[in-house]
């Protein structure tokens, strides 16, 4: 038994399961095909071979770059190599990435979720998405204060949104 994503397989059964998806469905020349992970079950490996099947977009599920308040919320990722996965997806030929990152967690201030969006911005992934967290316990005036900063920053970036959309979410403009 496996637990979380795709990418959590070994490399051996990730393959199986591309080879059997690439079998089963027919792509036509240019598809776009995606997968969504997390970033402790990112390798070298793993992402060569998922390019290799035609997978051009990754989401990758930061949620925090804090290991306190990623430890407090069972995440299995430390958050601090971050950049090191971004590259690794990059390297393997994965063309999109976006970046998820979750405001509300356990041990999460304010201040550490804007320090998040500020080391993502300048990755300068595609597309960087702002979620609540459904234990969310804070008041909508700080909810709105951190979503309105985080807009701000990443429009200054050149992110575009659709601002009354849940989640939250920005894409990089096409000419930054």
């Amino acid at each position: 038994r496996v637990e979380g994503n795709t990418f959590s397989l070994s490399a051996p059964q990730l393959e199986r399961v591309l080879t059997a998806a690439s079998a089963a469905f027919k792509f036509t020349p240019g598809h776009k095909s995606g997968i969504e992970l997390n970033p402790s079950s990112v390798t070298r490996e793993k992402a060569k071979l998922a390019a290799g099947f035609g997978i051009r977009w990754a989401i990758l599920g930061v949620q925090s770059r804090d290991p306190a308040v990623l430890a407090a919320a069972g995440c299995a990722h430390s958050g601090t190599d971050i950049e090191k996965k971004y590259a690794i997806l990059r390297s393997a030929g994965i063309k999109s990435v976006s970046m998820d990152l979750m405001f509300g967690l356990p041990y999460q201030t304010t201040e550490s979720f804007i320090r998040d969006i500020i080391t993502l911005v300048k990755m300068r992934p595609e597309r960087i998405a702002l979620y609540r967290c459904s234990r969310f316990r804070s008041n909508r005036r700080e909810l709105d204060y951190v979503i309105s900063k985080g807009f701000e920053i990443m429009e200054k970036a050149g992110y575009v949104f659709q601002k009354d959309h849940a989640p939250y979410w920005g894409v990089l403009a096409a000419n930054h």
